[in-house]
């Protein structure tokens, strides 16, 4: 019986699970291939000190022993007693990778990643229910780069972004369903604030910015005049302190001292605490306080795919003329008030903020759904003679996304679209692989060719993301910290530039190049070494 349901299931959902059985069978074949980023090793230590701490009395032994990793700087190690962000999900990483097996982190990241796209189907569903519709919504996240790109290796923003998908997914459902329930109206109301206010909590714990479903959920409650401001108020409250226990649960850090941490997390989130370091934006190396207000919106104009772009601009176009009429009912209300309040607050508050879009996923994920709402509802509008040419000109895009997305793999998150030219037209002008994960490949292509030659006592320098050279090392060679010593130099074409700005080029004049990591014909890694090694190297 329960086989029959299953498969009764499957076929009234045949789209969706093809997707399904295609996004993990490419997962698996590829998880290996996924470089180590920069900020990962911070967040599964981290995670592995919050399990720690779940399963180890808060005694006076261990606190001191959380003092020995560096009495003087304790939030380096992003201690929970310390740390002002949830570590639940690396925690959740850690349980099933005690090895720290860098490959198993990423597999997990991918089988994660996969609600992303269940939870945008479901809300293309609700809306729709139809598959054969409701397919486009995690195919076109799937086919934006910048977000399928940062799944495997990016255990902070990919979850943040699912959750807050939940989040207003939740919203939808319970606030504009409420008119179509007539019975057990106590215990639907239950029901939502009990499962809003864990979403709420966990989004909030994740990044404060996640405190903006609640401010979602009260507005679209109120818009939508449901029982009056009481009933709103009186939900909103028990929501409000469901999430608080749950921020309290999950982020040690505001348990402790809760009325006095909170007001420290708010300080210190707009600043990313101490983070002061330099963004390549058009062209020019800027400080924090440099960033003009348009880098975010400049990004998504060329990070977005031409599909997502033509969809919103198309879609206001439609909207305006009122060719289109989306009530406050329809499921991208929510989706759209949560991306105006994101920009109003990212140009009122003018946060630190860099990674090119990395930030703002979640509002990569919303705009490319919006955009899929928009396209099929333009699709409807117009005639049928243009129906057909329509959708073969989006399924000849989508072919020629994923195409890239080959391309560009394992580097899918260094996308750039056919507006500004893909990565020959972003190169010099925009960040690229910024995260570092093209060390893994050439670290790898480094140990393959040393062993080959039985090369010994190799000496390798590296401009950035040491643990990856080391990881991928398999003790083949050495790493050592200054590149004039080295028989080697890696280094990525970010920090590359970044020295030849700050004028410390010197062992490229002594290291001529061997070997570049390059996609698009754009390098975003160079082997350099020195003349003698030449030949074990570019044969």
């Amino acid at each position: 019986m329960f086989m029959g349901y299953v498969l009764d299931f499957v076929r009234k959902h045949r789209y969706f699970a093809a997707f399904t059985l295609f996004y993990f069978v490419i997962g698996f074949f590829t998880y290996k291939d996924f470089g180590v980023t920069y900020d990962e090793y911070t967040e599964y230590i981290a995670g592995k000190y919050l399990l720690t701490y779940y399963l180890t009395p808060t005694d006076q032994g261990y606190v001191e022993e959380l003092g020995k990793y560096d009495p003087t700087r304790p939030d380096i190690w992003q201690l929970p007693l310390f740390s002002h962000y949830s570590r639940t999900y690396p925690m959740l990483l850690n349980i099933f990778n005690s090895n720290f097996y860098w490959e198993w982190f990423h597999f997990q990241n991918i089988v994660f990643g996969y609600f992303l796209f269940l939870f945008s189907y479901i809300l293309y569903c609700l809306k729709y229910k139809k598959q054969s519709v409701s397919i486009l919504a995690p195919i076109i996240l799937f086919l934006t780069p910048v977000i399928t790109g940062h799944i495997p290796a990016n255990p902070k923003d990919i979850p943040f972004a699912t959750v807050m998908l939940l989040g207003t997914l939740c919203i939808y459902y319970f606030v504009s369903h409420l008119s179509k329930v007539k019975k057990n109206l106590a215990s639907y109301a239950l029901i939502e604030v009990l499962i809003l206010g864990v979403v709420f909590g966990v989004a909030q714990s994740l990044r404060t910015v996640g405190l903006s479903l609640f401010i979602i959920y009260v507005l679209y409650n109120l818009l939508l005049s449901h029982k009056g401001f009481g009933i709103t108020l009186l939900k909103s409250f028990c929501i409000g302190l469901i999430s608080l226990m749950v921020w309290v649960l999950l982020v040690p850090f505001v348990g402790a001292n809760v009325f006095v941490n909170i007001w420290n997390v708010f300080s210190e989130a707009a600043q990313f605490l101490r983070w002061n370091d330099k963004v390549l934006y058009l062209g020019e190396f800027l400080l924090r306080d440099q960033r003009p207000w348009h880098y975010l919106f400049v990004y998504l104009l060329v990070q977005l795919p031409i599909f997502t772009l033509v969809g919103i601009f198309a879609g206001t176009h439609f909207l305006l003329k009122k060719r289109l009429v989306y009530n406050l009912k329809h499921p991208s209300t929510p989706m759209i008030f949560v991306v105006l309040l994101s920009f109003t607050l990212y140009l009122v508050l003018n946060p630190i903020v860099y990674n090119g879009l990395r930030h703002f996923l979640y509002v990569v994920v919303f705009l490319t759904l919006i955009a899929g709402f928009l396209i099929i509802d333009i699709y409807g509008k117009i005639d049928k003679k243009y129906k057909l040419p329509a959708k073969a000109l989006l399924v000849s895009y989508f072919i020629f996304t994923f195409a890239r997305m080959v391309i560009l793999h394992p580097y899918e998150y260094v996308y750039y679209n056919e507006l500004i030219g893909g990565l020959k037209g972003a190169e010099g002008k925009f960040e690229l692989d910024y995260w570092g994960a093209a060390y893994t490949e050439a670290a790898k292509y480094v140990g393959k060719k040393s062993q080959e030659s039985n090369l010994k006592d190799l000496k390798i320098a590296a401009c950035d993301n040491h643990l990856a050279v080391d990881y991928y090392s398999q003790f083949r060679y050495t790493r050592i910290y200054t590149s004039k010593n080295a028989h080697m130099n890696l280094c990525d074409t970010f920090k590359a530039r970044y020295r030849d700005a700050a004028g410390e080029v010197s062992y490229t004049l002594t290291h001529p190049i061997v070997k570049t990591i390059s996609r698009e014909g754009v390098s975003l890694l160079n082997i350099y070494a020195l003349p003698e090694y030449h030949e074990y190297f570019t044969k």
